[in-house]
């Protein structure tokens, strides 16, 4: 069974530290931010990650130029997309139980061609 990590927006449940504008998202892209039930997303009991590579940014979906999601906290980053966060890593070892350390996972990078 491969580990899959569900959007950090679409977990349950929304932290008291961010609040999602669910109103703003246009163009029918309300469907991004549906939430997953508990059965349906296990975060090994993790904290709630805004560094997720999996999380979108403030600024995702905008339809009328304000942000979609803010955090309570100001000066909080939400989402990047340049390698997994420490919690994702730690979610990936909880759930095979590995007692690994160090903050670095192997990577496979498989591409497919038009051929």
């Amino acid at each position: 069974m491969a580990r899959g990590v569900a959007r950090r927006g679409s977990s349950v449940p929304w932290p008291s530290g961010i609040v999602p504008y669910e109103s703003a998202p246009g163009y029918g892209l309300n469907h991004n931010f549906a939430k997953y039930n508990s059965s349906e997303v296990d975060i090994q009991s993790t904290s709630y990650d805004y560094g997720s590579v999996m999380h979108y940014e403030s600024t995702a979906f905008p339809s009328n130029g304000l942000p979609t999601i803010v955090p309570i906290q100001p000066n909080t980053t939400i989402g990047q997309r340049d390698n997994l966060s420490s919690i994702e890593i730690q979610e990936v070892r909880l759930f095979y139980n590995c007692t690994a350390s160090g903050l670095t996972l192997s990577t496979i990078i498989t591409t497919t061609t038009g051929d």
